[in-house]
């Protein structure tokens, strides 16, 4: 999985998305996604042909490492989105938007139209991934949930996110004494279900 990240810059990714700045809090509907995503994409096809370049590499293990590559990507996503400290409805709604590009920029047909100058290029496989584009729109989405809700969200959902996730979600929807009131619960959530935290490499080998 390390491996993974590494090679779509797992790291890079977060920070584009910290880049985009005050953007995120602006009040005017975005009509294209951020210009990152774009890079995002051309480095997952660079990756794909890379994999289907391996004379020694059998089928079933480039599609398998082409799975695990999807599936960093998206928690990359999801972990850059969660660190945006101040968010409008319309950054928001931007977020949704570049995970809808980003999963149309992987997708296969894409792939292999954005890499068709190579020759004949194999098709990567349909992926339906456990924390893909649905894991990560679901986090956007709550974000757009009341206070109360967002607790009842979070109590449903927090053995599939990470703490810091969790705590973004109500950092951006309030502050002040209710904020640390509701940190408090979330913690406790988490400090109920040890084994959650305990247990990352096992969660990545689900993706």
């Amino acid at each position: 999985q390390l491996a993974c990240i590494r090679a779509v810059r797992g790291r890079r990714i977060i920070d584009e998305i910290n880049a985009v700045g005050a953007q995120w809090g602006a009040t005017e509907l975005n009509e294209q996604s951020n210009v990152y995503v774009e890079w995002i994409c051309d480095r997952y096809c660079f990756l794909w042909l890379c994999l289907t370049k391996g004379e020694n590499l059998p089928v079933g293990l480039r599609r398998h490492t082409w799975k695990d590559l999807v599936g960093v990507g998206y928690l990359a996503l999801l972990d850059g989105l969660s660190r945006v400290p101040l968010c409008s409805t319309e950054g928001r709604s931007l977020m949704t938007m570049d995970l809808a590009s980003f999963a149309s920029g992987i997708s296969p047909i894409a792939v292999v139209e954005r890499i068709k100058d190579n020759g004949n290029p194999e098709m990567p496989p349909f992926l339906s991934l456990t924390r893909g584009r649905d894991y990560v729109d679901a986090y956007i989405k709550a974000s757009y949930l009341p206070p109360e809700d967002i607790m009842k969200w979070i109590a449903a959902h927090h053995d599939c996110y990470h703490l810091h996730q969790c705590l973004a979600l109500i950092n951006t929807a309030v502050s002040g004494r209710q904020a640390n009131d509701m940190i408090h619960q979330v913690k406790g959530l988490y400090e109920g279900g040890i084994k959650r935290d305990t247990t990352v490499e096992q969660r990545k080998a689900r993706v």
